[in-house]
């Protein structure tokens, strides 16, 4: 499982201030009194509020740990790769947002090194995969429909740039999903897969 915004996690650390809310004591005026006797409820509420106490089983916590967990999933957009067999349409969507200009070697930018990507998906596809080539802007834009000829997928794949702004991911993954009867596997041209082998897969979200 890989996930497309990784700084999400970083939501977790709020499950900090929450468990130390219920750890720290409550802060209570002294006041002196002739008996305890009718007290020892207040006596043990007392103790029970000792600073950095056992946590204890408490429903609540658990409920706010929970509802923390699933936000911070929500925020990291999990998804998974699922090898696939002669995938038949194929969608590649290449990542055109402002940090794909950045160079990170001596190679080029991450917008060339995702081009290349796409070209080896072009070259190692099956016979008869067809591919469709979505650039992934502040909008999603089809570069090319559905084809099996290699010399357009390829002068497509050279023509493409990468912009200024962000990669509207929600768009461009309903959209190929749902252009042309949609897409069998989607090839995700971005710095999230730079390094990944480029095998037919299919995007799936957790």
């Amino acid at each position: 499982m890989q996930l497309l915004t990784p700084l999400g996690l970083l939501g977790a650390l709020l499950a900090i201030p929450i468990i130390l809310l219920y750890m720290l004591r409550l802060r209570r005026r002294e006041v002196v009194i002739p008996s305890t006797l009718l007290w020892q409820q207040v006596v043990r509420d007392r103790e029970a509020n000792t600073p950095w106490q056992r946590l204890r089983r408490n429903l609540l916590l658990v409920l706010q740990l929970a509802i923390l967990a699933a936000l911070v999933l929500a925020l990291a957009r999990p998804f998974q790769i699922v090898p696939t067999v002669g995938a038949g349409r194929i969608a590649v969507l290449l990542d055109a947002s402002a940090s794909m200009n950045a160079a990170d070697s001596a190679d080029g930018s991450r917008f060339d090194e995702a081009r290349r990507i796409a070209h080896r998906i072009v070259d190692e596809r099956a016979a008869d995969d067809v591919i469709t080539l979505l650039r992934v802007g502040d909008a999603p834009e089809v570069l090319i429909p559905y084809s099996a000829d290699s010399a357009h997928l390829h002068a497509a794949i050279d023509a493409a740039l990468p912009g200024f702004g962000g990669a509207d991911w929600n768009a461009a993954l309903t959209l190929a999903a749902a252009g042309g009867g949609g897409a069998k596997a989607i090839f995700n041209c971005s710095t999230c897969f730079i390094n990944a082998s480029i095998r037919p897969a299919t995007l799936s979200a957790c």
